[in-house]
């Protein structure tokens, strides 16, 4: 059972694939809308996370999906990334409501991914030191030149901009899913004794 560690991630790219063949109308019921929120559609809170731009933003989101798979896929078996992913979600979308009035919308899995990251990066921090280092050292550096350039920078191809707080959102939200992690497991091996 071991080789199938991990595999759960796909299913991301299988269920934001499925909502990229819906036709535009449709889609746009699914975008994380401030205002819409705000009124009462809750559900994209979440769903904005798996709803992409274009193909392109879909193809960079999973090429990241991939590779936190191959580098940190023991993390997320048996379906363990489910309640950070809501969690990280959930976060992004309500510090974007808070604290990015410039942004109406928002599309896109990369705030939740590199809330992964962090998450995995740290946790897996003492059994590989110098790589996870790299690893957050390199996406800290990517967020702080994201936040420097403002609110929303030219991504990787025209048609593709970035929402920079949504980096920075995920990156502190997976930090604080994994301080929330470790106080729970804490608390619960001091109550076993």
């Amino acid at each position: 059972m071991k080789h199938f560690q991990g595999k759960n991630l796909y299913w991301l790219a299988l269920i934001s694939a499925t909502i990229m063949l819906l036709p535009d109308s449709i889609r746009s019921l699914l975008y994380l809308n401030f205002e819409r929120v705000l009124n009462g559609e809750i559900w994209r809170v979440i769903s904005g996370h798996v709803t992409h731009l274009s193909w392109t933003h879909w193809l960079l989101n999973m090429a990241g999906i991939i590779l936190l798979q191959q580098l940190y896929g023991k993390y997320f078996s048996n379906w363990h990334w489910l309640a950070p992913m809501i969690f990280i979600m959930f976060t992004v979308s309500i510090s974007l409501l808070i604290f990015s009035e410039a942004l109406k919308w928002y599309g896109g899995f990369s705030g939740v991914l590199i809330g992964f990251f962090y998450f995995a990066a740290s946790k897996d921090y003492r059994y590989s030191k110098l790589f996870n280092t790299l690893v957050l050292i390199s996406i800290s550096l990517y967020i702080l030149i994201q936040q420097l350039s403002g609110e929303r920078i030219v991504g990787l191809t025209d048609d593709l901009t970035v929402a920079a707080r949504a980096h920075l959102f995920g990156a502190l939200a997976g930090l604080l899913w994994l301080f929330i992690t470790k106080l729970t497991n804490k608390f619960t091996e001091k109550n076993k004794n």
